[in-house]
């Protein structure tokens, strides 16, 4: 007698109940061989997503402070391009010069002294001194003095003296004598005072 003739006779309940064994078993093998593993692997690809997604983030923020920095680097060098063109370094003072020397001349008056006096040095910066005499007419004069104001870089006129108007050629002619004093900026950083804070 065969095995398959004694399964033949065994009560169809048992048939069934084997039946649910062996698909029990199968299950439970593939389970314990395949899903489980399949499982863990899931959670770890799970728990890795999570990392990912948070320094996905952390990268986003950091991004975000970089464009921050960079924006404030670009906006600051802005800055000091502006400043170094309103205080401007010694390379640039002759320029400079020129250009207060071509305002008298636009404003239609007669440099008879240009004098560049011995620079100043200040706290933060340098004072650089021309002493000017002209003459021409009043409105000439104060075409200047507004002129030299509108240039872009910083340009003070000091010691100002008007001398007494004169009639020349039916004009009133006027001689002016002051101080246009152009900045530049310190070569060096003023020192720290011993015991100053840093």
């Amino acid at each position: 007698m065969t095995s398959y003739d004694r399964f033949q006779k065994v009560p169809p309940r048992q048939k069934l109940a084997i039946g649910v064994l062996v698909a029990a078993l199968i299950v439970g093998a593939y389970y314990a061989l395949f899903y489980s593993s399949l499982l863990e692997e899931k959670a770890q690809l799970e728990e890795q997503l999570t990392t990912l997604t948070e320094q996905k983030r952390e990268y986003e923020n950091q991004k975000q402070e970089y464009l921050q920095i960079r924006s404030e680097i670009g906006r600051l060098l802005d800055r000091q391009k502006e400043n170094q063109r309103i205080l401007p370094k010694k390379d640039e003072i002759a320029s400079l010069l020129d250009d207060i020397h071509a305002q008298a001349d636009l404003s239609g008056l007669s440099v008879q002294n240009f004098e560049p006096k011995p620079e100043m040095p200040q706290q933060y910066h340098v004072k650089i001194p021309v002493g000017m005499s002209v003459t021409g007419t009043f409105h000439g004069l104060s075409k200047f003095f507004r002129n030299v104001g509108q240039l872009k870089r910083i340009v003070n006129v000091e010691d100002v003296a008007i001398g007494t108007p004169k009639v020349d050629a039916k004009q009133v002619v006027v001689t002016g004598a002051f101080t246009a004093v152009a900045f530049r900026a310190l070569d060096k950083a003023p020192a720290a005072a011993p015991g100053a804070p840093r």
